[in-house]
C-alpha cells in the first residue's frame, strides 16, 4: 500500500542572520500562501532560506508566490535562497528559468 501525499507543513529556525524555513508536502498556490503567512509571523532576517528537501512538487501558483516573497524581501533589503529541491522540483525551476532569479541551490 503506497503512502498518500505528504500534508503541507512549514517549520522555521533562526541561525544568526538567517531564517530557515523547512517546507514539506506539495507547494501549490494555497500551500504557498500558508508559507507566506508563516514568513510574515517570523522575524525577518537578512537572508531567508527556503529548504525544499521534503517538497514533492511545485506548481506555477507555488512559483508565483515564491516570486512574490522574493520581491517583498528585496524591498526590505533581505535575500531569498531556495535550497535542496528534489530533482523534480529543481527541474520546474529550471524550465521556468527561475533557478538564478530565485537563487536556487540544488542538492549537493
Amino acid at each position: 500500500m503506497s503512502e498518500g501525499p505528504v500534508e503541507f507543513s512549514v517549520e522555521s529556525k533562526s541561525e544568526g542572520e538567517r531564517l530557515i524555513l523547512f517546507v514539506s508536502g506539495y507547494l501549490d498556490w494555497e500551500s504557498a500562501q500558508k508559507l507566506r503567512d508563516h514568513l510574515y509571523q517570523c522575524q525577518i532576517k537578512k537572508t531567508v532560506v527556503v529548504d525544499l528537501a521534503k517538497v514533492s512538487s511545485v506548481t506555477s501558483g507555488g512559483l508565483a508566490v515564491l516570486i512574490d516573497i522574493h520581491s517583498m524581501l528585496s524591498l526590505r533589503g533581505s535575500a531569498l535562497e531556495i535550497r535542496n529541491p528534489t530533482p523534480t522540483v529543481y527541474n520546474v525551476f529550471r524550465l521556468a528559468h527561475l533557478e538564478d532569479f530565485l537563487h536556487v541551490q540544488p542538492n549537493e
